[in-house]
């Protein structure tokens, strides 16, 4: 009897041994950590190598056919996926409580489950950031198109504003619209949804930056949900997917898809998002995408001029059309009904995300497009 208790401890012993190798071989993938974390910081160091190799060549050719790979689908893939993931976390938490309370081993195995999430995350991490985020670090885009990305002043900043509103009253003026006077676009979201990767191949001779054959941007499921977020569109690498709230009742819902495509094309930081999305609307799509674009860079623009000369944007807010004022209000009615924590709770992560992937100014780097509208237009008025 004695005997055969040593045996049963030795082996005790053994498979315990056994199980603390393992754990160690799983801890292992936490060391995609710092492997990430010196891919970025030399990425930082090397614009010209991630524009030119790991943007140009490596994404633009690895990019594409997972994007396509995806297209077949006509409903967001990461989207169900990450519900999928979220119930399969929650139920992987409670069996891993229950298993630790019951079992003899209850503490390994409440270790083991926290090391296998956290050596999962950094494998993720590591994906994302080789599979997309590094495009963060690549050259500016003023500087790929060779813009004169100077400092401006509010004149200057001005005369922007007011071809911008010109343009957006006159655009409108074409526009159909319903019983309440607020643009009432001709195709449905979806319908619209389809359009985007034509209005990008519509350009791509003049901007062959933005060439690509990538799938149309997907509608969010859950989009009425996604309102209290105060978001309204969101590209995740994983499946190469840009995703739109089709729930919201905005001017600005053509020129969001065109952001998040200019995501998927590869452009990660939010004002050269911007920046080309308004670029795309304005010379690749109809006279919807068009005004949806240029409301989109007036917005920008204008609250720029309100910080730099409020006396100068109330006297040009004042030359706002009927029209245009008509969409403007209607969307800040909209939006009013989903203010509170949640909004709140999501700009503050997606502020600490964006700085993160150095963008120091954060959720304000989205209006950083003001300046890339400057350089274009004097680009394209030849003025030094």
């Amino acid at each position: 009897m004695v005997k055969n208790n040593s045996k049963k401890i030795e082996k005790d012993n053994m498979d315990s041994k056994k199980r603390w190798i393992q754990l160690g071989y799983i801890f292992l993938l936490c060391g995609f950590l710092p492997i990430t974390i010196f891919l970025k910081n030399w990425a930082v160091k090397n614009p010209g190598w991630i524009e030119e190799v790991y943007a140009a060549k490596w994404y633009h050719s690895f990019s594409q056919p997972w994007s396509m790979l995806f297209s077949s689908f006509n409903f967001s893939f990461i989207e169900i996926f990450i519900y999928t993931l979220i119930i399969g976390l929650i139920v992987s938490i409670i069996l891993s409580l229950i298993s630790a309370f019951r079992e003899c081993h209850g503490l390994y195995t409440l270790i083991k489950w926290i090391v296998s999430l956290a050596g999962t995350a950094c494998v993720l991490y590591f994906f994302f950031n080789v599979g997309w985020a590094l495009n963060y670090y690549r050259r500016p885009l003023a500087q790929t198109m060779e813009y004169n990305n100077r400092l401006s002043d509010s004149n200057e900043l001005s005369e922007l504003c007011e071809e911008l509103i010109e343009n957006a009253n006159t655009v409108r003026e074409e526009l159909n619209e319903d019983i309440f006077g607020i643009v009432d676009w001709p195709y449905s979201h979806k319908d619209a949804l389809q359009m985007v990767p034509q209005v990008y191949n519509n350009i791509s001779k003049k901007y062959p930056m933005f060439d690509g054959e990538y799938s149309a941007p997907k509608p969010v499921l859950a989009s009425s949900i996604m309102n209290y977020t105060q978001i309204t569109g969101i590209f995740l690498m994983f499946t190469m997917e840009a995703n739109v709230n089709v729930a919201v009742e905005s001017s600005l819902f053509l020129s969001t898809a065109c952001h998040e495509a200019a995501h998927q094309r590869g452009f990660a930081r939010e004002d050269e998002a911007n920046f080309i999305s308004y670029l795309v609307c304005r010379e690749g799509g109809d006279e919807y995408f068009k005004y949806s674009g240029t409301l989109l860079a007036l917005i920008n623009s204008m609250n720029q001029l309100y910080a730099t000369d409020e006396d100068k944007y109330y006297e040009l807010r004042g030359t706002y059309s009927d029209d245009v004022n008509a969409d403007l209000y209607a969307q800040t009615l909209f939006w009013q009904k989903y203010e509170g924590p949640v909004a709140e709770k999501t700009e503050a992560f997606n502020d600490t995300y964006l700085k993160s992937n150095k963008q120091e100014d954060g959720i304000k780097s989205y209006g950083r497009m003001v300046d890339l509208l400057l350089a274009e237009r004097r680009y394209r008025l030849g003025i030094s």
